[in-house]
């Protein structure tokens, strides 16, 4: 049987694997081209802005050390804050359909700073959050709730007088699971005792996430050629080489729960202590006395392949059998179906890994090897009564 390179199984079990495409932008105007569009400001308390309110444009005031616009368009959403001595929190909101059990990644870009007031006694902070249900201001000015989802958080706290804290550009990340039909997206900023507070935000996105694809292959090498005969045969040692690989997704989950288990097939018999792993612990196979392979491989991120070998060593075929070695691994998770390996040498899907032995004949029956020697002892015997006539 033809065999072909692990490099070339890996680029072919890569190719074969699908890459979806970019999941939908659930954010009306997630760049704020259009201003504050499909947005919804808030404020508390809504005071005067010098009393230390929020004012949300789409210019490049700098009131702190931020660099400001984002993007080549020149257009950010932009929360600032005149002195103030109170504490005050705003920012932005909108409200999202979703389906209820489903996880979603929420993701943009965004800058701050301040300026300190009263030395020693002063805090601000930048939150992305998302609360479960369509909210009101008043719950959005509260902490999350259990079924609220934080995505980013960053803060300043205790500044000296007219100190600076700022961060510039930088993006966020995080993934939640939507425990209603609705979401609220709200971009938040609080402040007490400084002088000049900004945020900027840009690109905010919120999107569905896929599931994961696996894929497996399995490829077999002739290791060790215990009798020299050039070909595999009893008492050979066999290497497997299994590539198990997370399919190129930006939208879709990690696999999570990963697990790779094997039995070798009839004839042959693990070797321990040769089993290993490029990811995750192999947990039965490396023992005295263990005939089976198990890896947990935990988390397989976007586009990730974990590699993993064995070696087993071959016996001998029971007598009138045509000696060939057929295996198949299996992978599992908590987020996918179950995988078994695919032999990457034919074009059959989901195929066990077959090795043929190198002469590819029949071994020879009991009765055939009996009818032989008897052939032999009759015709020695003859040869000895005519010697003896």
């Amino acid at each position: 049987m033809k065999r072909i390179s692990y490099a070339a199984a890996f680029c072919l079990i890569t190719l074969m694997l699908p890459v979806g495409a970019a999941a939908q932008n659930l954010v009306t105007n997630p760049d704020f081209e259009s201003g504050l569009t499909g947005w919804t400001v808030w404020t508390a308390p809504p005071n005067g802005f010098w009393l230390g309110s929020w004012i949300h444009s789409n210019d490049c005031d700098i009131w702190v050390p931020t660099t400001c616009p984002y993007g080549g368009s020149g257009i950010s959403h932009a929360q600032k804050k005149g002195s103030g001595g109170g504490n005050t929190h705003g920012g932005l909101y909108q409200q999202i359909a979703v389906q209820a059990g489903r996880q979603y990644r929420v993701s943009g870009v965004w800058s701050g700073g301040v300026t300190g007031n009263i030395a020693g006694n002063n805090g601000t902070w930048w939150e992305v959050v998302v609360y479960d249900g369509a909210v009101t201001d008043a719950v959005i000015d509260q902490a999350p709730g259990p079924q609220d989802a934080p995505i980013a958080k960053r803060e300043a706290n205790n500044l000296a007088n007219n100190g600076v804290f700022q961060f510039d550009w930088e993006p966020f990340s995080g993934i939640f699971t939507a425990q209603s039909g609705t979401v609220t997206l709200a971009l938040k900023t609080g402040s007490y005792f400084t002088y000049d507070a900004a945020g900027y935000h840009d690109n905010i996105a919120l999107q569905l996430l896929s599931q994961p694809v696996a894929g497996a292959t399995k490829s077999a090498a002739l290791q060790n050629d215990a009798d020299g005969s050039g070909g595999p045969g009893p008492g050979d040692t066999i290497r497997y080489t299994v590539l198990v690989t997370n399919a190129v997704d930006p939208d879709a989950l990690d696999i999570t729960g990963a697990l790779f288990t094997d039995t070798p097939g009839a004839n042959t018999t693990l070797v321990a202590g040769s089993v290993t792993t490029s990811t995750g612990t192999v947990t039965t196979g490396n023992t005295p006395g263990d005939t089976t392979v198990a890896i947990d491989l935990g988390t397989l991120t976007d586009g990730q392949t974990a590699t993993i070998t064995f070696d087993v060593t071959i016996a001998n075929f029971p007598p009138g059998s045509v000696p060939s070695v057929s295996n198949q691994g299996l992978v599992t998770a908590d987020n996918i179906a179950q995988t078994p390996t695919d032999d990457p040498a034919t074009a059959a899907a989901g195929d066990p890994t077959v090795f043929a032995m190198q002469s590819g004949a029949a071994v020879p029956s009991i009765e055939f090897v009996g009818l032989l020697l008897l052939a032999i002892s009759l015709a020695l015997i003859a040869v000895t009564r005519l010697r003896m006539s």
